[in-house]
């Protein structure tokens, strides 16, 4: 049985857990070799030496059990479907959501600096890189709905990838951490 149920729930505020590498395979090469790990400043401290081992055990059917049942408690990174992709459509049947937004947990301050600072090249970089591995995270499902972000620091770039995540199919951006939903349906119909 669904968590919700009895009508139609829109979940806009769901986040995946990402990796400290979460970024770096999405990123241009250019950029890549200036990257730094996200900072996951949320978790316990060491918390992040514990994913490979719960990445391994993924395929147990206990521990499969295990997490379904404890969908709602468990946290991080141990939650079904909060950093791998391919749990996610499961939890979201056990939630029982007709779509979610997702956003990021820990790479907007990143962003948010980065942007903030002198290299717009990085900043740019940084957010394109952002946009592909939210895309390609909610490629799992139709029902995730990929927020991407965009900095303000140059407005003709700032168009320039706002198009390219709706393109690459970003449901929404957030921009210097504030949150601006755009529909990519509207706005497409709005500038056909």
């Amino acid at each position: 049985m669904p968590y919700a149920e009895g009508r139609v729930f829109h979940d806009a505020d769901s986040h995946i857990v990402e990796t400290p590498d979460f970024l770096v395979p999405w990123a241009d090469p250019s950029v890549r070799n200036r990257m730094r790990p996200l900072y996951v400043s949320t978790v316990k401290p060491g918390e992040e030496n514990s994913i490979e081992a719960i990445r391994a055990r993924r395929d147990d059917p206990a521990d499969r059990a295990a997490a379904e049942r404890e969908l709602m408690t468990r946290k991080n990174w141990r939650a079904l479907g909060s950093f791998m992709k391919e749990d996610r459509p499961r939890a979201l049947d056990l939630l029982g959501f007709a779509s979610q937004l997702v956003f990021n947990t820990f790479s907007t301050d990143y962003l948010l600096r980065a942007e903030q600072g002198d290299d717009l090249d990085l900043a740019y970089g940084l957010a394109r890189a952002h946009n592909r591995a939210m895309v390609d995270f909610c490629a799992a499902d139709p029902r995730l709905l990929a927020v991407g972000y965009v900095p303000l620091a140059d407005f003709e770039r700032s168009r320039a990838l706002a198009a390219e995540a709706i393109a690459m199919g970003a449901s929404a951006r957030r921009s210097t951490g504030k949150i601006r939903v755009v529909c990519a349906r509207s706005a497409q119909r709005a500038n056909p």
